[in-house]
């Protein structure tokens, strides 16, 4: 019910339908549940809530606000005019998306910015006709590394929110590439409600709406690559357990990705927001501890400001040089630094 009708038009219609027939009232609640669905009233409730006045609470305190990145360029999109185009509801919670006069598209998960976005065409993957200093140091980073794939390749790629990141490709992704997005509620948005932001990108690729590391798990045959972008640490409210990085980066986890591997594959795992404080560090420590522990060969690359870290790995005894070399003669066409 929550999923089809929002929360609070669910108390809304429970709590009226008992006070105002309590003999009947779930027989009366059934009613008003189908009359709140027609008429969007979820929506019209949670577009009364100030999320400007919310994110400013957030960034009051000036030594925080020159450090934090994501929560500057949330309130930028915010200072403008923005306009609520989606608001869904999954068992991880809210999810909506604001359109702002700037043609950007701001995605929250729960409140909490996860990213924005423009629309794209699938194989918009070149920045060699733009200014890398007016681009943020993962989209440099992600051009440069998915330039690497080849379209005969079998690729597993998680996170992917939109799918912009895989508009880096330098090809048109097939079925197979596998794009992995864990809640439901935005891939709904992106794959039903409004797929022409992406190109119509689902429809092309094989995508799943579930948990990465499960699909992993689960994939047959060795694969090419395993890419998992914006990795990062996230508060409770932004994910369930299950869900969260301490599971999708255990020890067990990481095991399990470099086994999926052909000898030739590569694991690659973008940390994002790493000048946002402190708690970052704690997703990248954890999989390199994981990496040394398993003897697995791992490199580093990042821009300046220092925002995004790219961590390419292979499995034991694996061939890491054949991407690193490659990557290493794109890398400083885009600021980008092993």
């Amino acid at each position: 019910l929550v999923v089809h009708v929002g929360p609070n038009a669910l108390l809304l219609c429970a709590g009226t339908s008992l006070l105002l027939w309590p003999r009947y009232g779930l027989v009366l609640m059934g009613l008003t549940l189908v009359l709140c669905q027609g008429l969007e009233v979820d929506r019209h409730l949670e577009s009364h809530r100030q999320l400007q006045g919310w994110e400013q609470i957030e960034a009051d305190n000036p030594a925080e606000r020159e450090q934090d990145y994501s929560r500057q360029r949330a309130r930028r999109i915010l200072a403008t005019e923005t306009e609520l185009q989606y608001l869904g509801w999954s068992r991880f919670g809210q999810v909506r998306v604001l359109a702002t006069d700037k043609s950007r598209y701001l995605v929250l998960y729960n409140l909490k910015r996860q990213y924005d976005v423009r629309a794209f065409e699938v194989g918009e993957h070149s920045l060699d006709e733009v200014d890398t200093s007016e681009v943020s140091g993962h989209w440099r980073l992600r051009d440069t590394f998915y330039r690497l794939f080849a379209a005969d390749q079998k690729l597993i790629i998680i996170g992917v929110g939109s799918g912009r990141g895989s508009s880096h490709l330098n090809f048109e992704p097939t079925s197979t590439v596998t794009l992995v997005e864990r809640d439901p509620a935005a891939a709904r948005y992106f794959a039903e409600v409004n797929p022409a932001i992406n190109d119509h990108l689902f429809s092309q690729v094989h995508f799943e709406v579930a948990d990465g590391r499960h699909v992993v798990e689960t994939s047959g045959g060795s694969l090419d690559a395993i890419v998992i972008e914006s990795a990062r640490y996230q508060p409770p409210h932004s994910m369930l357990p299950a869900s969260s990085p301490f599971y999708l980066f255990t020890r067990e986890a990481i095991a399990t990705y470099l086994e999926k591997l052909n000898e030739d594959g590569i694991l690659a795992i973008e940390f994002t927001r790493t000048i946002d404080g402190a708690k970052n560090a704690l997703v990248p420590a954890q999989v390199l501890d994981s990496l040394q522990a398993l003897g697995a060969p791992y490199t580093l690359y990042n821009t300046e400001p220092r925002e995004s870290i790219l961590l390419l790995a292979s499995p034991p005894g694996g061939n890491l040089e054949r991407w690193t070399d490659r990557m290493d003669t794109m890398a400083d066409q885009q600021g980008v630094r092993r």
